[in-house]
């Protein structure tokens, strides 16, 4: 049987094909094919792969879920943070990321807004593979928002092996904190954190980090 998530169909890939059909002329969008292969996700924004070779896909809720997308082409629910988030506007669920040895030691990390719109960075682990997640929240980090938009939310692991956040200025129009040029905010900034060197659960900053 075919695997239906070599042809995974989303809103960021049919972006990206326009985008690359202007590039590259008509032949490419000529010779480009969609197919659904899930559908009647609630306000997706991310699909992330955990690298664990069970090749699933997994879908980020703004609203504060994440789904399981399996090579069947089921869909089931991993993670469930409504109780712990409200997606308004620009807030909610905006970040998952698995551990590079995530089939080893199964660590997980969540970025979303509670409901008074404070960043959090929480630590999660799946006690069985292929399991949805079981264990405890672990926060890592919070940072108060000034105002409700803006908020940022990308996180990633990078080759390096430390945890990248991408936040946003902090909000309103025009970046009035003047955030995005203030080293000495965590605002409008891409911070990096070492999640090994003290052990699961804890935050350490690399000697190397410019600021």
């Amino acid at each position: 049987m075919q695997n239906p998530l070599a042809h995974v169909t989303s809103p960021l890939l049919v972006l990206l094909l326009s985008l690359l059909g202007g590039c590259f002329g008509p032949s490419l969008a000529a010779e480009t094919t969609l197919e659904v292969v899930a559908e009647g996700f609630v306000q997706p924004l991310g699909i992330v792969n955990a690298g664990d070779g069970s090749e699933r896909l997994f879908i980020i809720e703004q609203r504060g879920t994440v789904q399981s997308l399996h090579p069947d082409g089921r869909v089931t629910l991993w993670l469930d943070l409504r109780d712990r988030t409200r997606a308004r506007g620009e807030r909610g669920l905006l970040g998952l990321a698995f551990h590079p040895d995530f089939a080893r030691n199964g660590r997980v990390f969540t970025h979303y807004t509670d409901p008074s719109g404070t960043t959090v960075l929480s630590e999660w682990r799946v006690e069985t593979l292929g399991a949805p997640v079981s264990g405890d929240e672990v926060v890592l980090y919070t940072l108060p928002q000034p105002y409700a938009n803006h908020n940022g939310g990308d996180l990633h692991f990078g080759p390096d092996g430390m945890l990248y956040l991408a936040m946003g200025d902090g909000g309103s129009s025009g970046d009035p904190l003047n955030a995005g040029q203030d080293l000495s905010t965590p605002l409008g900034a891409l911070l990096r954190f070492d999640v090994d060197t003290l052990g699961p659960g804890q935050l350490a900053t690399p000697a190397s980090n410019p600021f």
